[in-house]
């Protein structure tokens, strides 16, 4: 029995001895044997990731006419959606370009009166003469006093030194010289004549008829185009009559009184008079802006005026400025905002002038200089007169590319409310465009290398009230005329379709108001639904994965001791699109990413430019680890084992991982709402783990 007992236990430590051989292994770091035991590692790759087809076709850029559905859409078709601008005319501008004109006239300074009832001219001169003593007149007889025969009795003397140094008077019947007589003689007095005597030597008569004892009469010196000194002389000449019955003899205490005034008087040429309070008159003039304008708004600007005058004794000063509707007290008129009137395309400036000085030479016979200019004006509008208005300025002959060729799979359109609208957009009342040139109709023509294929015309276009008004901006075209005609070419003979055509401007209404900013913008508009195909294959990228955040540095280091066993395993997926999804899975050291403590906020802040540049330095064919198709309409899990060679980059510092999947061109309808989903990817990475590894 002892035998056997001791056979049993020799079989047993024999059994002990080889189950502890098959649990250790070779540690490949230190060469040694230990116990050793599997260890899986889990990566996570995407946690869940799901996309319509629409929302990857909007992040392909595939241009401002390719319209992608929004989400919960009833029509999940991708759209053509063009806006093609055809040449515009800036009518505005045409319309609004002035030359802008300077002023520059010679004024003739007017004749000006002088002088009122209550501030005269001449203030009352007072002058008087006594008859000599001694002298007898029996009765009923007569003696004649004459100033320019006698050296008995004086003349009269007046000085005006007071009011001014010379004079001319105008041609007006208003420049009279009162002249008052008093006569205080004691007898009558009878034939009085005053004669002035002018700058000129000429004689000015003033006459009296009769004068009794202590009475007085009037008369006056006509001044029409008189010139006068500041000192004026007079002769006197009368007849002095004794008609008292009795004999007189003068005792030198008879006289004869006189005052003189002149309240008022037109003048041509006045010097060394005090012109302080000053006098203003009314002057116009005209320039010419642009013909057939009628007004013009503006947004800004100013106008100047200046007077300049050699005579350096007068102030001009401008009062009121009137340019058109536009006033101002001031020689500059404020634009800004205004409207300006204009007639036949000149505008009637008006200003009041006020001139001034002391101790002045005014001539009449004078000129001043009146100047001016426009200071940035700018234009908001004008109002013009359709009859002055070259409309074949803005005629235009389309040529336009709507289309660089015709699809080769254009009969598989889908046109269901397709339209197609020709849009001329202005916003000016009474323009109209008008589209049913004969000569030249508006038509859609197919090309090739610059010749005539075929044309078609716009049948919408043949009826001759067919405008294009500001209320009136559109006329919607037959899409599906279109397709039939582009369907019966022959593609491979067609590089281009062109829209061809002239339009002519007219006007219904004048005046028109055009503003500044005033464009004609013809534009053609498409918005064609088809159904989807891809002539190319769309790439869309899923994940980025850090392992150096993914795992811990233990199980980093874990990782470098070698790798038994990858896999790649997506826990669910859904695939509702037509075709395979081709998947692949990438995995490489990207050293200029370590900088960055989450890789995934870096690449988001970068432009797409950026971003994909970046993403080329993992996206690249070395790093290619796996790649594998999830099937059309299938869903569920998929298990992915990858090659050891290729697992070996998992155990290198900085490690990036990242999963593309390419969407296949091919001619299958796809639909915006066909869903792609991944869910719970993970990377497993199985070691061997030995406890006496050093």
């Amino acid at each position: 029995m002892k035998t056997k007992s001791k056979r049993l236990r020799l079989v047993v430590l024999c059994l002990v001895l080889v189950g502890l051989a098959v649990g250790c292994a070779r540690n490949p770091r230190g060469n040694s044997f230990g116990p050793a035991w599997d260890v899986a590692y889990k990566v996570p790759l995407i946690e869940s990731k799901e996309k319509v087809l629409g929302d990857v076709l909007r992040e392909q850029n595939l241009g401002s006419e390719i319209v992608v559905p929004k989400e919960g859409a009833t029509d999940t078709r991708i759209k053509i959606n063009q806006t093609k601008n055809l040449a515009s005319i800036k009518l505005g501008e045409k319309m609004t370009d002035i030359t802008w004109p300077t002023i520059s006239s010679s004024v003739d300074l007017p004749l000006i009166t002088l002088g009122s009832s209550t501030d005269p001219l001449i203030p009352n001169k007072n002058s008087s003469i006594t008859l000599p003593s001694g002298k007898t007149i029996p009765a009923g007889s007569r003696y004649n006093y004459d100033s320019t025969s006698s050296t008995e009795l004086n003349g009269i003397s007046i000085d005006l030194s007071n009011q001014f140094s010379s004079i001319l008077f105008s041609a007006n019947t208003i420049n009279k010289m009162d002249i008052t007589v008093t006569n205080a003689t004691g007898l009558k007095v009878e034939n009085l004549a005053l004669n002035l005597t002018d700058a000129k030597g000429n004689k000015i008569p003033a006459e009296i008829t009769s004068i009794a004892d202590g009475s007085n009469q009037d008369s006056n010196w006509d001044l029409q185009s008189t010139e006068l000194s500041n000192l004026i002389n007079a002769s006197i000449k009368f007849d002095l009559v004794n008609n008292t019955g009795n004999f007189v003899t003068l005792d030198g205490s008879e006289s004869l009184a006189f005052d003189f005034s002149l309240p008022q008087a037109e003048v041509s040429r006045i010097e060394g008079y005090d012109l302080s309070s000053g006098i203003t008159f009314d002057k116009s003039t005209s320039i010419h802006i642009k013909d057939g304008l009628q007004s013009i708004g503006f947004n800004s600007g100013n106008l100047d005026l200046a007077i300049n005058s050699s005579n350096s004794t007068l102030n001009f000063t401008i009062n009121q400025f009137n340019l058109g509707s536009i006033t101002s007290d001031t020689s500059s008129v404020d634009l800004t905002g205004q409207e300006a009137s204009l007639s036949s395309g000149n505008i009637n400036i008006e200003y009041i002038l006020t001139v001034s000085g002391s101790n002045i030479t005014y001539d009449a016979s004078q000129s001043v200089a009146v100047t001016g200019s426009f200071s940035n004006p700018q234009i908001n509008y004008v109002t013009i007169d359709k009859s002055s208005i070259d409309f074949s300025q803005f005629d235009q002959n389309l040529t336009q590319e709507i289309m660089s060729s015709i699809p080769d799979k254009l009969s598989k359109l889908s046109l269901n409310n397709a339209t197609m609208e020709l849009v001329i957009d202005h916003s000016i009342k009474g323009l109209y465009l008008d589209l049913t040139s004969t000569s030249n109709p508006i038509k859609f023509v197919a090309k090739a290398d610059g010749s005539l294929v075929d044309e078609k015309p716009i049948t919408e276009l043949t009826s001759d009230s067919t405008k294009i008004t500001a209320s009136n901006s559109k006329i919607s075209l037959n899409v599906s005329e279109l397709i039939t005609w582009l369907q019966g070419l022959d593609s491979s003979r067609v590089d281009s379709v062109v829209l061809a055509g002239a339009i002519k401007a007219g006007a219904d209404t004048s005046p028109l108001k055009v503003s500044a900013d005033s464009v004609i913008a013809p534009q053609v508009k498409m918005n064609i639904p088809f159904d989807f195909t891809l002539n190319q294959n769309i790439e869309d990228e899923v994940a980025i994965t850090a392992m150096g955040q993914a795992l811990t540095e233990r199980q980093l280091a874990a990782l470098k001791s070698g790798i038994k066993e990858a896999r790649l395993i997506i826990g669910d997926f859904e695939n509702q699109l037509p075709i395979n999804l081709e998947i692949k899975y990438y995995a490489g050291t990207v050293s200029d990413w370590a900088t960055y403590d989450n890789i995934k906020n870096h690449l988001a802040s970068l432009t797409s430019k950026e971003k994909e540049d970046e993403l080329d330095k993992l996206y690249k064919p070395d790093n290619l680890v796996k790649t594998f198709t999830l099937d059309e309409g299938d869903d569920g899990k998929k298990e992915f084992i990858l090659r050891p060679e290729a697992a070996e980059v998992f155990t290198q510092d900085n490690v990036y991982t990242g999963i593309k999947y390419i969407i296949k061109s091919g001619n299958v309808t796809l639909n915006t709402t066909d869903l792609i989903k991944i869910e719970d990817a993970y990377l497993e990475l199985t070691t061997k783990v030995n406890q006496f590894a050093q």
